[in-house]
């Protein structure tokens, strides 16, 4: 018993004495948050910690500087003031950077202070966040950014409200849109260099009802990216969105999806070529039933640079094909870039499509589907995309209700002679890492599929 009560009396300490440096203040909020986290009975996971980390830094900035550090520690008024007036002209990564050196030299209370007196919601918000990821993994190191938020001020997010064609005024309205929009995608394509992404993202963020547009791209391309967005739209209303939006309850629950693909990717979904009404509309009003408050709702597509390989591959399949393979062969022709991934979707295509009781003339007729579908994929430049779907509500039922809100109007894309698209919810377990991923824009490769800017175009368009 008498380690416990050590432990206990340690702990008690930590939370009733003043602080003399960052590590004090650190020892002093994890302690609350242990605590938090014990009074709550609490899920042990990351999103719930965080939660509770977020609320006790915003609790811990409230008390008086005084009563929470030593007085040598505190720092006077005058110096506060000069760092707010020298700061709040700066942009937000100018003074990211600045309180990082303050919090690391002065503390996280006197940090807070100024932060607090700059008013800056964005600026607060990737503060917060960094404190709370301090409290998991420790202070950053020499106060330099930690890489996760780093990562995001090396991008800009440009919010987009697109042209509008009324399908009743102008039938045609919808493919000229999403003729423009795969433009659009092939030049970003164009812009970005092989390692880096681009993302394209709708949303409803929580507090709001109204639909947004998301373009994510490098910073250094800002200048780029606007010129091709206004070239191609040009009576579109863009506008740089500093900071990032929030689309999670912090009080409630989160319901995720990735999108896959049922057959092998060399066979397309339905392209807007084929298609008379645009199920946009249907995804929009599909966002429309997210509630203003404590809702949030949003899809979200990674885009990578293309290096030709799935070009290249495909079109082998092709050839092979006009040769006279069946698909089922055909999909045999190896591309060591592509390794087990593909020769798993392989197996599946095959077991559907060599079965015994398939007569000769259905296999023809999977010949001339499989002929028409791929030539049809190959025309576009093909890019691997990670696709994600995320809803928050306050509670796990009225989540994956919004969830399956917005999956309905992707099912309007399965092509019968063609491919089809698979939801994988994602679980309790995995929630959090999905949460984190879908934040930073993660580019995960082993969930990319490969899809042509044409099959994009038709699934997310302006």
């Amino acid at each position: 018993m008498f380690p416990i009560v050590r432990e206990q009396k340690n702990n008690l300490n930590i939370l009733n004495k003043k602080h003399r440096n960052p590590e004090d203040e650190l020892s002093y909020l994890r302690e609350r948050v242990r605590r938090k986290e014990m009074e709550m009975d609490a899920p042990s996971n990351r999103f719930e910690g965080d939660r509770i980390a977020r609320r006790e830094i915003a609790e811990y900035s409230l008390l008086p500087s005084g009563e929470v550090l030593y007085e040598a520690v505190v720092m006077p008024e005058y110096e506060t003031i000069q760092h707010v007036l020298k700061l709040e002209r700066e942009d937000i990564d100018f003074q990211l950077d600045a309180l990082l050196r303050i919090l690391t030299n002065h503390g996280i209370r006197n940090a807070l202070s100024i932060c607090a007196r700059i008013n800056h919601h964005h600026l607060k918000d990737d503060f917060y966040k960094i404190l709370v990821r301090s409290i998991a993994e420790g202070l950053p190191s020499k106060g330099i950014m930690p890489s996760r938020i780093r990562r995001l001020g090396n991008l800009t997010l440009f919010e987009i409200e697109p042209q509008i064609f009324s399908p009743t005024d102008n039938p045609q309205g919808f493919q000229r849109m999403a003729s423009a929009s795969q433009a659009l995608y092939e030049g970003l394509l164009s812009v970005v260099d092989s390692h880096e992404n681009f993302s394209l993202e709708m949303a409803v963020p929580e507090g709001k009802k109204n639909i947004s547009f998301y373009l994510l791209a490098p910073a250094r391309k800002q200048i780029q990216v606007e010129q091709l967005i206004t070239s191609m739209f040009p009576r579109t209303s863009i506008r740089e969105h500093r900071g990032d939006y929030e689309i999670f309850n912090n009080d409630g629950e989160v319901a995720g999806s990735i999108l896959s693909l049922a057959r092998h990717p060399v066979v397309p979904i339905s392209t807007y070529h084929g298609l008379r009404n645009d199920p946009i509309a249907e995804l929009q009003a599909s966002f429309l039933k997210t509630g203003k408050y404590s809702e949030g709702a949003a899809i979200q597509f990674i885009v990578g640079r293309p290096d030709d390989k799935y070009n290249a591959h495909f079109k082998r399949i092709f050839r092979a094909i006009v040769k006279g393979d069946d698909l089922s062969k055909a999909l045999q022709i190896p591309e060591t870039s592509l390794g087990e991934t593909i020769y798993g979707i392989e197996s599946q295509i095959l077991h559907a499509v060599q079965r015994g009781d398939k007569t000769e003339e259905s296999e023809s007729g999977i010949h001339e589907d499989a002929l028409h579908s791929i030539e049809r994929k190959i025309k576009n430049r093909i890019a691997p995309v990670v696709i994600r779907l995320v809803a928050s509500a306050r509670n796990k039922t009225r989540a994956q209700q919004l969830l399956g809100n917005l999956k309905t109007p992707f099912m309007r894309h399965d092509d019968p002679n063609g491919n089809s698209i698979v939801f994988n919810d994602v679980g309790s377990a995995g929630i959090t890492n999905f949460i984190r991923n879908f934040s930073a824009r993660a580019a995960e490769r082993s969930l990319a599929i490969p899809l042509s800017t044409s099959e994009i175009a038709t699934l997310l368009h302006l």
